[in-house]
Parts: C-alpha cells; sequence; structure tokens
C-alpha cells in the first residue's frame, strides 16, 4: 500500500465505497440510507471477507437492514434477519452497536416474538 499509494480498502479489495473521501462517503451514505439492497450486498461481501480472511462484519449494516425493515413495516422479516444474526452474534462481542443489535432482538423476544429455528 504505501509503495503504490493504495488506499486501504482498494488494496483488500473492501468495498468501494469505503475509499472515498470523508464528504462523499457522508453523501453516499444519505443516498443509499434507505435502500435495503445497499447494506444487504454490503453485508454479503463482509460475510466473505469473514469466511477468506477472518475479518468482522462491522455491524452497522446490520443495524441499517434492521431499521430499514421495522420503517417498511415488516416484522417478521425483520424478526428473522435479527434472529439469524444473533445465532452468530449473541454475546454482542465487539462493541457497542453489536450489543445494540441483541438487545434489538431480546425486546423483540419480549415481546412475544419466537423465531423458527
Amino acid at each position: 500500500m504505501l509503495q503504490t499509494g493504495e488506499t486501504w480498502a482498494r488494496a483488500s479489495g473492501a468495498p468501494s465505497f469505503l475509499s472515498l473521501d470523508e464528504n462523499s462517503f457522508r453523501s453516499f451514505l444519505r443516498q443509499t440510507d434507505n435502500d435495503l439492497g445497499h447494506p444487504v450486498k454490503t453485508l454479503l461481501k463482509f460475510f466473505k471477507r469473514l469466511y477468506e480472511f477472518g475479518e468482522p462484519v462491522p455491524p452497522y449494516y446490520t443495524w441499517r437492514v434492521a431499521v430499514i425493515l421495522r420503517r417498511a413495516r415488516l416484522p417478521d422479516e425483520e424478526k428473522r434477519f435479527l434472529a439469524a444474526w444473533c445465532r452468530h452474534y449473541s454475546e454482542g462481542r465487539g462493541g457497542k452497536r453489536y450489543l445494540d443489535l441483541v438487545e434489538r432482538y431480546g425486546k423483540l423476544m419480549r415481546q412475544g416474538y419466537r423465531p423458527c429455528v
């Protein structure tokens, strides 16, 4: 990276939007804020990286999927999505947003939801 001048995101094959400057990145996030396809595609890329390189999956995109599903009034999809996430990340290790996702799922469980397993 030092020899070529490439950014980490470009050199590592991470999603291209991670190489944008801060203003462009913020603008990109605003444009894709409620587009369910973007965080889902991004999550798929990060899960591939998890299995290839062991890099953790950033929880931001998982959170965005849950928020978009809630706003779209798709509670069953949100519950199933969070149930799948929490099967793998139930301890909330990795930071506050991981814990927030576990708590969000716990709240759904207290409301009487039982996932299909």
